[in-house]
C-alpha cells in the first residue's frame, strides 16, 4: 500500500529542462571520461570522446524532453505527473541515450554489433549516469518545492489579511454588478461575481460553482474559457489560475504547496484548485499588487 501510494503521488516534471541538460551532460561526461568503457587511450582522446557521447546525450535528453511531450501530450500533462511515470520515463530515457551512445560506439569504433555487447554497455551505462539524473531532478524538485511553498505562505498572509479587513465596516461596491454568462442552448446564466468560487472546463462545457443560499451550487454551461476570460475582465477577484479554471481569489481560505503545485482551498467544498506554473506569477503579482 505504501509502494503505491508514492508511485502515485505527485512527481516534479521539469519546467525549464534547458537549464538541467547542461549539468546532467556534463556529469555524464565526466563520469565517462574516468571510466572510459570503450577502451583505454590517452587523456585526450578519452575527453574527445566523452565529449562526443556528451552531445549524444544532450541530444537524448532534449527530444525526451521537448520531443515526447508533443507527441504524447496526455501521457506528460504536469497535472497528472506521477512518481511512477517519472521513474519510467527517467528509465525510458536512459535506455534510449545509451543505445544512442552504443551506436554512437559502433559507427565510430567499430564495436561489434551483438546483443550481449551492447546488453553489457546498457548496464554499464545504467551503473554511470542514474546518480547524477537523479541529483539532478532532486535538485530542480527541491527548488520547485520551495517556490510554491513560498507562494502558498504568501497567499495565506494575504487571506488572513483580507480576513481581518472583512471584519471592519465597509461602504458597498456597487462595481460589482451581476455577469451574465452565454450558454450554447439558447439560454443565458447571471451570479453575481462574489457568489462565484471558481470555474473550470470540463471538455466541451464550462462549470461555473458558486455559492449561492446558503448552499454550493453548479451550473454547466456550453461555452469556451476564452468567452469566460472575457467576461471576467471587469472582475479583479476572478483570475485564471490554470489553463482550466479560473478561481475567485477572495473565497480562498487556504493554500497549500506541493512540488507540482499550489493547491487553493475553500470553506465551502472539499475540492481544491491548481495553480500552474504558467500562471504562478501572475497570481502573485496580483496577491502583491492587492495589498
Amino acid at each position: 500500500m505504501k509502494l503505491a501510494k508514492i508511485i502515485k503521488s505527485p512527481a516534479y516534471m521539469a519546467e525549464k529542462p534547458w537549464k538541467t541538460i547542461p549539468f546532467t551532460t556534463a556529469i555524464v561526461v565526466l563520469c565517462l571520461f574516468l571510466s572510459h568503457p570503450w577502451g583505454k587511450f590517452d587523456w585526450a582522446t578519452n575527453l574527445r570522446i566523452a565529449f562526443l557521447s556528451g552531445l549524444v546525450s544532450a541530444m537524448g535528453e532534449t527530444a525526451h524532453y521537448y520531443l515526447l511531450p508533443r507527441l504524447f501530450p496526455r501521457w506528460h500533462d504536469t497535472q497528472y505527473w506521477t512518481v511512477g511515470k517519472q521513474v519510467l520515463s527517467t528509465m525510458a530515457m536512459l535506455l534510449t541515450i545509451a543505445t544512442s551512445i552504443y551506436a554512437f560506439y559502433v559507427v565510430v569504433f567499430r564495436m561489434p554489433v551483438s546483443l550481449p555487447v551492447l546488453f553489457y554497455f546498457v548496464f554499464i551505462f545504467l551503473l554511470i549516469t542514474p546518480l547524477p539524473l537523479t541529483f539532478g531532478l532532486m535538485w530542480s524538485r527541491n527548488l520547485e518545492l520551495q517556490r510554491n511553498l513560498r507562494l502558498a505562505n504568501e497567499l495565506n498572509e494575504r487571506i488572513m489579511e483580507k480576513l481581518s479587513e472583512e471584519k471592519r465596516p465597509k461602504e458597498a461596491d456597487s462595481s460589482k454588478k451581476a455577469i451574465t454568462f452565454p450558454d450554447g442552448r439558447n439560454s443565458d446564466f447571471t451570479v453575481s461575481p462574489e457568489n462565484i468560487l471558481f470555474i473550470c472546463s470540463e471538455g466541451n462545457y464550462v462549470n461555473v460553482v458558486f455559492f449561492q443560499e446558503g448552499q454550493c451550487k453548479e451550473k454547466m454551461l456550453r461555452c469556451t474559457m476564452k468567452t469566460i476570460e472575457q467576461k471576467m475582465e471587469s472582475c479583479a477577484e476572478i483570475v485564471r489560475c490554470h489553463r482550466s479554471f479560473f478561481v475567485n481569489l477572495s473565497k480562498v481560505k487556504m493554500v497549500t504547496g506541493n512540488v507540482q503545485e499550489c493547491l487553493l482551498h475553500f470553506d465551502e467544498l472539499r475540492q481544491t484548485v491548481p495553480v500552474s506554473r504558467s500562471y504562478r506569477k501572475d497570481i502573485v503579482g496580483r496577491v502583491r499588487n492587492s495589498r
